[in-house]
């Protein structure tokens, strides 16, 4: 009996082995080239400056929650050509709306949320990510200040080739020019001083696609009592003199545009009584790239021209300026012109708003946009009699309509400065100073709710000389010269 049940052990045994060679013997092997179908990732997102040059100027990581993707980046910045920098797995593929994405290549209009699909290398297993950018409200701080000669008065630009800051400074002793540009945070001469003396705070600037900057400015010379136009270019290097055929006027209120190296337009207004010209009166000079000519005088009316300014997009330059005292019975009224192809055309003639006194004296400037946009800021008194607002205007489509309602701001002192200015995302800003309160502030126009911004106080002190630009990363700009005659920069990103 013994003997059997280890005989039957011995048999049990013998079957569980065979069992289990016969398991590991049909056991299948997988292949080391199989496809895992595990849905793909998109492990990071960010938009680098290095990829986005001009657009931003500091790397922003997004925040990736499941499949939604969010990107926080100042409201300023152009969101129609931002570049992406992401990563997945090495045989993972990703396109937009079908269209094969590279990593730190591709541009995308991120204007509206943007979907990218991530697939595996066999196309099984897709994952849709969701990326929105949220634009966030920046503020204004402190940014630089220049005190290295004393400040009488000064003009702040961005070069749009190289997107620096750019100063032209008017010694208070000497009453010279002196440029500098801001690089890395100093601030870098430009030549040593550029001019002879200037007559007051007339000169401005302007630069070429190419980067090369044109400065203008009354040549001051006091024992002949004539300060006629003159202008310099710096293309990067060096300084050159420009030609001026005509010294038969003295010239003030000087603006400046640059539609290419070979055509520059300045409007200035003549104040010689024993020029040829009439006093008062509108001139239009041209730099063809070889010299600079006084060509004709665009407009006199019957007492003259008051206030004026000039800028240039495309190939267009637009010139706007309110009429001294009344002009065929309009009081202080106010015109714009349009330049191309050496031909003048009126965008509004002697115009005055409906219900309005006159136009503010103290307050005009336009700018314009690459799609044709024209904007204008004047100040009127059409709602309440004697009670003056700061109205922004547009122009577009061959129409004239009104950006809002005027700002709230009551405009009561002719000593208040406004400018205006267009962020790169195509939103307009006023920055004004209020001499009462001593006060900067800055608004905008809000697209959503169709009106203006409560306005943000930047600085309160004493101010002269109110300047505001916009660099193509979308970072704002203020200068202006405080009562110590320093000049400083506060900067909005």
């Amino acid at each position: 009996m013994i003997k059997l049940i280890k005989l039957m052990k011995q048999i049990i045994s013998i079957i569980s082995i065979s069992l289990i060679m016969l398991l590991i013997g049909c056991k299948k092997e997988v292949p080391t080239n199989e496809v895992n179908n595990e849905e793909p990732v998109m492990s990071s997102f960010k938009f680098e400056s290095k990829n986005n040059p001009g657009i931003i100027d500091f790397d922003v990581v997004g925040e990736i929650n499941g499949h939604d993707i969010t990107v926080r980046l100042p409201k300023t910045v152009l969101l129609t050509k931002l570049v992406a920098s992401f990563e997945v797995a090495n045989e993972n593929t990703v396109t937009v709306n079908g269209v094969s994405q590279k990593s730190g290549i591709t541009a995308n209009d991120f204007s509206s949320s943007i979907d990218y699909l991530v697939s595996s290398k066999d196309g099984k297993a897709n994952a849709l990510y969701s990326v929105k950018i949220i634009k966030s409200a920046g503020e204004w701080k402190p940014f630089n200040s220049f005190n290295k000669i004393p400040v009488k008065s000064a003009l702040m630009k961005i070069n749009p080739k190289d997107n620096l800051l750019y100063l032209v400074i008017n010694d208070k002793k000497t009453e010279k020019l002196s440029v500098f540009k801001l690089k890395n945070e100093q601030f870098v001469s430009i030549g040593n001083e550029v001019s002879e003396s200037v007559k007051s705070s007339a000169f401005d600037m302007a630069f070429s696609k190419s980067g090369n900057m044109y400065l203008c400015y009354s040549l001051y010379q006091p024992q002949a009592k004539v300060w006629p136009l003159a202008m310099l270019k710096y293309d990067g290097s060096n300084w050159s003199t420009i030609k001026n055929e005509s010294s038969d006027f003295n010239s003030n209120k000087i603006n400046i545009a640059v539609l290419s190296d070979k055509e520059v337009i300045v409007n200035h207004i003549n104040e010689s009584k024993k020029s040829k010209y009439k006093r008062n009166s509108l001139l239009i000079s041209s730099y063809d790239g070889k010299e600079l000519k006084t060509e004709k005088v665009v407009t006199g009316g019957e007492q003259g021209v008051w206030l004026n300014t000039i800028c240039s997009s495309g190939n267009y330059v637009y010139s706007a300026f309110i009429y001294r005292s009344k002009n065929n019975g309009v009081n202080f009224g106010h015109e714009v012109l349009q330049y191309n192809s050496g031909k003048w055309t009126s965008l509004r003639n002697n115009f005055l708003q409906p219900g309005a006194t006159q136009t503010g004296m103290s307050i005009l400037d336009i700018k314009s946009t690459d799609n044709g946009t024209v904007y204008l800021l004047t100040a009127d008194d059409a709602a309440q009699k004697g009670v003056y607002h700061f109205r922004v205007e547009k122009y577009l489509n061959d129409k004239w309509e009104n950006v809002g309602s005027p700002l709230p701001y009551i405009h009561g002192d002719r000593h208040d400065m406004a400018i205006l200015s267009i962020a790169p995302d195509g939103t307009p800003y006023v920055a004004y100073y209020d001499n009462k309160n001593t006060t900067v502030f800055v608004s905008n126009f809000e697209e959503t709710s169709k009106s203006w911004s409560e306005p943000v106080a930047v600085v309160k002190e004493k101010i002269t000389g109110l300047n505001f630009d916009f660099a193509s990363s979308g970072a704002g700009y203020i200068a202006f010269t405080d009562a110590n005659g320093e000049e400083k920069i506060y900067i909005y990103k």
